[in-house]
């Protein structure tokens, strides 16, 4: 059997890649042959998986998403593995992973905050248009047999936005790996709670976010302010528009003594 897994972007240090080694890593021990499409291989320590780089020339996210998901699906129409589950929106799969949810419906919630340019500009966007577009082909394509949700969230915004059956929608949460989440490390709190400057009697909120947009920093913001004063954030991540969100936390009254922290800002 062939496993043909297609993910545009595989960082190893990502959350949803380390986990997905790890079933390579089963898969492998039951002899099941395993072929990555991806646009760069990032040298995995599984030698046994075959790479197969497609990373054709594109101009903007657009040219690079359509572009990406045309070069794989015809590579996989040659040769025809036994299952292809994919991380992006394609036509060519068995299984979907929708890691990033129902797009309409991040739209929808990211224009709530938009200005009235951001608004006009989201609307016209192509990109967006692709998305949405590709999503209503992709949940009605004949080839598709399983949906992977990662909250119920997602599986029922799935079920309101297509004709999908419920057979189809599977939800599989995301792994905590038990190395890095431990209640040992609490042996750790003090020490870090001294290095961000923290009251040890705080309430202490840990958001790590690569998106802040996707992973919604500002609402985390709004609701701090409604907490008591011993509630403190700390955002881990980096965002090009980092401050605007520390603009936000300022305007809330919780950039002082009610504060957010930006480890990485």
């Amino acid at each position: 059997m062939r496993l043909a897994l297609v993910r545009q972007d595989f960082d190893t240090d990502g959350v949803v890649e380390r986990v997905t080694e790890r079933a390579f890593e089963a898969l492998l021990e039951r002899n099941v042959a395993i072929s990555l499409y991806t646009r760069a291989w990032p040298q995995t320590r599984l030698q046994l998986v075959e790479p197969v780089i497609c990373n054709p020339y594109h101009l903007g996210a657009l040219w690079r998403d359509w572009g990406f998901a045309r070069a794989t699906c015809k590579d996989i129409r040659r040769s025809q593995p036994s299952l292809v589950e994919s991380h992006e929106r394609m036509l060519c799969c068995d299984v979907y992973r929708a890691g990033d949810g129902v797009h309409a419906v991040w739209l929808e919630e990211q224009l709530k905050h938009a200005s009235a340019s951001g608004r006009i500009s989201a609307r016209l966007s192509l990109r967006n248009r692709y998305l949405i577009n590709i999503e209503k082909r992709l949940y009605a394509s004949p080839w598709l047999r399983a949906v992977i949700c990662n909250s119920k969230m997602v599986r029922d915004e799935i079920a309101r936005g297509f004709a999908v059956p419920e057979t189809k929608l599977h939800v599989v949460y995301n792994p905590v790996d038990q190395g890095y989440f431990h209640p040992r490390f609490r042996a750790e709190r003090a020490r870090m709670l001294e290095r961000y400057h923290i009251d040890a009697a705080s309430i202490v909120y840990l958001l790590v976010a690569r998106d802040f947009v996707r992973c919604d920093v500002a609402t985390a913001i709004d609701a701090l302010g409604a907490l008591p004063p011993a509630a403190k954030l700390v955002v881990v991540g980096d965002d090009p528009d980092l401050e605007r969100y520390q603009e936000r936390a300022r305007l809330h009254g919780v950039a002082g003594s009610r504060h957010v922290r930006w480890p990485n800002g």
